[in-house]
């Protein structure tokens, strides 16, 4: 997909006049395949109002990619579009783009191309795959194993209703015994199999640090709370119990609320574009509910 990211983002870092404090590369191996990762951090100010969990994980966002500068420039959009996220949720615009029903960052994406159509359909996969998720958990659509070509990790597609992508859930036992997991949505299933597996080592670096770090430390945070949950027995075993379940309820509709581009400052440099979808449940952002998604 071509993109104006080697000019447009050159002038998004701070020493340029841009939002883009610091960017830090590191190469890391996950499950054999060498990576970059890029963490993109915000002037302060531009992001306002973080949970815990997301000050734990620091970055205001992150790439992953085989090209140190495509690592970058993935982490550089992800933290336009949280600068965009964290302006805006709360702002007089707040129930047109939908924040009054989901007030965080799904179905948000930020992309430096020569169309706006390009951050669109990038934005339609990410609430693709909060969609197909929420269904899936509360037991509006189906799921089914594939083969896995990595040894120790399984793959769960799931069968959502629109009539285009792949999501699917990855998840995998550690030698500690605890289960991590990692959803994505992606054009194909390579696509989306490519980015759960990033997620997938990402949520047991998050668990195995809490293990190590903060075992005595009260989690306060219903995402984290949820993460590990669900790595314990307990909560694994309902994860199974679900795949065994399969669907009771009706199959939900693609159904945007909003669907549209958020215009702001952040415009110089990418355009933001949110799809909002009217979720078939709201209980997946109950912090009082073990609900599978985080």
């Amino acid at each position: 997909m071509l993109n104006l990211a080697a000019l447009k983002y050159r002038r998004a870092l701070a020493e340029s006049g841009g939002p883009i404090a610091r960017i830090v590369s590191t190469p890391v191996s996950i499950y054999g395949r060498s990576l970059y990762q890029a963490d993109a951090f915000l002037a302060p100010g531009l992001a306002p109002g973080k949970s815990q969990f997301e000050k734990e994980r620091e970055a205001d966002g992150t790439g992953s990619s085989e090209s140190p500068q495509i690592a970058r420039h993935m982490a550089v959009s992800e933290a336009i579009e949280r600068w965009a996220f964290h302006t805006e949720y709360a702002g007089p615009n707040s129930r047109r783009y939908g924040f009054d029903e989901d007030c965080t960052s799904n179905g948000m994406a930020a992309f430096p191309g020569f169309f706006k159509s390009q951050a669109r359909k990038r934005a339609h996969l990410e609430a693709l795959e909060l969609l197909s998720v929420v269904a899936w958990w509360s037991g509006h659509i189906d799921a089914s194993p594939t083969p896995s070509a990595l040894p120790g990790i399984d793959i769960l597609r799931l069968h959502h209703p629109a009539d285009f992508g792949e999501v699917v859930i990855v998840y995998r036992k550690s030698k500690s015994g605890h289960v991590s997991y990692g959803y994505a949505a992606g054009q194909t299933m390579t696509g989306a199999t490519t980015r759960a597996i990033v997620e997938l080592a990402r949520n047991e670096f998050i668990i195995t640090c809490h293990k190590i770090c903060t075992r005595t430390k009260r989690v306060n945070d219903h995402l984290e709370r949820r993460c590990l949950y669900f790595a314990s027995p307990e909560g694994h075993q309902e994860f199974l119990s679900r795949i065994e379940a399969g669907p009771d309820k009706e199959t939900p509709k693609w159904e945007p609320h909003y669907d549209g581009e958020i215009a702001g400052p952040w415009s110089r440099y990418a355009t933001v574009w949110r799809t909002a979808l009217r979720m078939p449940t709201q209980d997946f952002l109950n912090p009082q509910l073990n609900f599978f998604y985080w």
